[in-house]
């Protein structure tokens, strides 16, 4: 499965998933989140998610996500999911 799968599938099994993603100066981040939905802005795919560590609503450009791991952690959507 390539990283758009695996991270549509987690959102549907309410599944959390890390994820490695590209910074601006080329370093890479690790994010588990909370997946809902993909958008379009501009000409730019969006990963729509919450960071569960900060609590934080990030809409994550989807060319920038190097890896995606699904875990073992259920969560209770607080949006619909949107795959």
């Amino acid at each position: 499965m390539n990283v758009e799968e695996i991270i549509s599938t987690a959102g549907r099994r309410n599944l959390t998933v890390k994820i490695k993603v590209e910074t601006q100066k080329g370093q890479l981040e690790v994010f588990e989140v909370e997946a809902y939905g993909r958008k379009q802005k501009g000409l730019s795919r969006l990963l729509f998610c919450l960071d569960v560590k900060s609590f934080e609503y990030k809409n994550l450009d989807l060319s920038l996500i190097r890896s995606a791991e699904m875990t073992h952690r259920m969560f209770k959507p607080r949006f619909p999911i949107d795959f």
